[in-house]
């Protein structure tokens, strides 16, 4: 059934009534912007599932972009969803009345901006061919919704459409024409005039189970700051795709609850690896391609600290639990985190590091230059000295019972002497430049 914002809300109130889980298969943003609003707190207040937009064009791109999202610090989705062959009769009606009677939203900075209704066809390139597609915002679609609310997401853009170039073409056409000449009817007389005009650009159903005809591409370029990611998923039979994903929906919520309650998308309630692997297994999508950059290409707070930030004065160098020299000069956090690294590798592999300054700015870049020497840092409450905490940051190594099993069982003394086996190369340079000095002298003698 649809438009669902014109049949939908009977439908909610019952399945709340009934104390019912719902799903749907549309993507009408004001629909689920009325859901969210109006239903989204009723349901999760009676445990309950509302879980709209579960289906191809909407959930199988939101699955491309979650498995983006597992790479920290990206925080922009850039969204395309394309399919072939024809919308059905169903579908071609609610997307024209969508188009026409209701206004398209794309995140921005967690903000909703209105697409510019006259900005007509945008050209994409799609992965997979040579040949530009066209495509419209269609709406909007759910995506901007779902991740309104993801703290990991500040903006979401979706354009999508068919493979079919003249049908595309076709599409601003249609609906210029049909917003001109329902102009000025009611609400009920312009719905009906778009009905009869959408029955006119399709009336009969396409071959929608064929796969050589229907095929997908969902897309998804993900990009912040200091990294980016891109995954694409390649399918066939969307619609087919639409129906196993709302069967797996109604098989998991007849044998356990849902991740979330409430007003929740489809990937939220049960899970993006999980909807994927229902999709694969039945073989209507191909192993999700992602490009994605190693985590030690990702933006992590690591990676700003290697851009130069300055911690300011006072910034004391980690050592291994023994004093230490200070710095008494600007210092960068790159120089504080290398030398933090340095410490680290000096003390046995399986060595356990704890930070005794833990809120100052120069504990913030020794905890990652430790870390990138491959040992661990546990929690550690900030010491305070006079009710002020000084601006210097000591990591200390972790000794007796707090070391864990196998390293206490090789004893003190074994690591004792790794401990001083390793800060003697590092002073080896030192020690020969001191040996020669000597030598010179008594040459001189």
């Amino acid at each position: 059934m649809g438009p669902f914002a014109k049949f939908g809300p009977e439908v909610v109130e019952a399945c709340l009534a009934a104390k019912c889980h719902y799903t749907d298969t549309t993507g009408e943003q004001d629909w689920l912007i009325t859901l969210d609003e109006q239903y989204g707190a009723k349901f999760a207040a009676a445990g309950l599932l509302l879980s709209p937009g579960l289906a191809q064009m909407y959930t199988t791109g939101e699955i491309a972009a979650q498995l983006c999202l597992e790479t920290p610090g990206l925080d922009t989705l850039d969204i395309a969803v394309f399919w072939g062959g024809s919308p059905t009769i169903a579908s071609t009606q609610t997307i024209l009345v969508n188009a026409a009677m209701a206004k398209a939203y794309y995140l921005e900075q967690n903000q909703y901006v209105e697409w510019q209704p006259d900005a007509g066809l945008y050209s994409l390139s799609i992965p997979g061919q040579h040949e530009a597609a066209l495509a419209l915002p269609w709406g909007g679609t759910s995506h901007p919704v779902w991740f309104k609310r993801d703290p990991r997401v500040a903006n979401v853009k979706v354009l999508g459409g068919v493979f079919n170039k003249p049908l595309m073409l076709g599409v601003p056409q249609i609906v210029a024409a049909a917003l001109k000449a329902t102009e000025g009817m009611n609400a009920d007389d312009r719905y009906a005039a778009l009905a009869q005009t959408a029955a006119g650009v399709m009336n009969s159903m396409p071959p929608r189970e064929n796969p050589r005809i229907n095929k997908s591409v969902d897309s998804v370029h993900a990009s912040g700051p200091l990294g980016r990611a891109h995954c694409v998923i390649f399918g066939n039979c969307n619609y087919k795709q639409t129906g196993l994903l709302q069967a797996y929906a109604a098989a998991s919520l007849l044998q356990q609850a849902p991740r979330r309650v409430g007003f929740a998308s489809g990937c939220q309630a049960f899970g993006h690896h999980e909807l994927l692997g229902a999709l694969r297994s039945f073989g209507l999508v191909q192993d999700a391609r992602a490009d994605c950059p190693p985590l030690t290409a990702a933006m992590r707070l690591i990676d700003y600290l290697d851009k130069g930030a300055m911690l300011g004065e006072d910034v004391a160098v980690p050592d291994d639990g023994r004093r230490g020299p200070v710095v008494r000069a600007t210092c960068s956090a790159s120089a504080t985190a290398w030398r933090a690294a340095c410490s680290a590798r000096a003390s046995p592999p399986a060595t356990r590091w704890r930070c005794c300054r833990a809120t100052t700015r120069s504990a913030f870049a020794c905890v990652f230059g430790i870390s990138r020497a491959g040992r661990r840092v546990v929690p550690g409450q900030p010491a305070q000295r006079g009710g002020r905490e000084p601006l210097r940051a000591r990591c200390v190594r972790l000794r007796g019972a707090d070391l864990p099993q196998r390293v206490r069982a090789d004893g003190r003394a074994d690591a004792r002497r790794a401990a001083q086996g390793a800060r003697a190369r590092l002073h080896r340079p030192a020690v020969r430049v001191r040996a020669v000095a000597r030598a010179v002298a008594r040459r001189r003698e």
